[in-house]
């Protein structure tokens, strides 16, 4: 037996409840649609996935997982590559030493 969480919204002229079914996957139990909530760094980001079928479904969960990863956490350009750079210089030192 699976546990079900439902979540209902404060929204005191509809309350749609949400039933858990899968990590940051939920369901609208009237419509049946799902919907990705999905937190980073202290953020959530949720959307509606806008199917009905589970597996379409995760396949869009994984979508927006990434796209949430760019998202909330943004890289300057260049700044890896200097970074290894940084720590290849470190490495050369270290040897030479």
């Amino acid at each position: 037996m699976q546990a079900q969480l439902v979540i209902n919204s404060g929204s005191s002229r509809c309350n749609p409840t949400f039933k858990w079914v899968a990590e940051c996957l939920y369901r609208h139990s009237k419509s049946g649609a799902y919907y990705a909530l999905v937190k980073r760094n202290g953020k959530q980001f949720r959307k509606s996935l806008k199917t009905s079928d589970r597996q379409l479904a995760e396949r869009s969960l994984i979508s927006f997982r990434l796209n949430v990863g760019r998202i909330a956490n943004p890289v300057e350009p260049g700044w890896s590559s200097w970074v290894r750079m940084g720590r290849a210089k470190i490495a050369e030192n270290e040897i030479a030493d």
